[in-house]
């Protein structure tokens, strides 16, 4: 099953092998933030690493266990960042949604029009009863992001998220069928 989406403003089609280089500039670029949030993108992160990433993405296309999408500026087909559907639980019909932008395609509305489109992916096309949102309590521009598409704030999950070798608390959203 391999699905473009598009509302006109971005683009969003399954990774490729070929978007190793694109994962490998996009994470450098934004190392200061990725590092952050993201684990093992740390300031020795390697084109090995990228290709694992990116092949690791390629792989769960093939076997449907989860649908990571990259995102592209419509006018000029730059390639912004990357969203998704992971950890999909097929027998109570949710997963978790993310999004992240790389540094210099931040505060272009890319990341919220990605969520929306991959969140309507996977109501009408997985057939999803619900998608959560995890996101690490201190960071505030994914909060305020999140917070954009009017999700459920369903409550605080403690210690839910390691980072960077300690427990972080989150916070969870959720979205279910007619609400994106």
């Amino acid at each position: 099953m391999e699905k473009i989406l598009t509302d006109g403003t971005i683009r969003l089609r399954p990774f490729s092998i070929d978007d190793v280089q694109f994962w490998y500039e996009a994470a450098c670029e934004s190392i200061d933030d990725f590092s952050k949030w993201i684990p093992n993108v740390t300031k020795n992160y390697t084109i090995e690493q990228a290709k694992e990433y990116v092949h690791g993405h390629v792989e769960n296309w093939k076997k449907e266990t989860a649908f990571g999408f990259v995102v592209q500026n419509v006018s000029d087909f730059e390639l912004v960042g990357g969203c998704g559907i992971s950890f999909i639980n097929n027998r109570h019909k949710f997963a978790n949604l993310w999004c992240w932008t790389r540094k210099t395609a931040t505060r272009n509305g890319f990341s919220y029009a990605a969520l929306k489109l991959v969140a309507q992916f996977g109501f009408s096309e997985l057939g999803l009863e619900r998608l959560e949102l995890v996101v690490v309590s201190s960071n505030k521009k994914s909060i305020q992001l999140v917070e954009k598409l009017e999700p459920i704030k369903e409550g605080i999950l403690r210690n839910r998220i390691f980072l960077n070798g300690s427990s972080h608390d989150a916070i969870i959203y959720s979205l279910i069928p007619g609400e994106v």
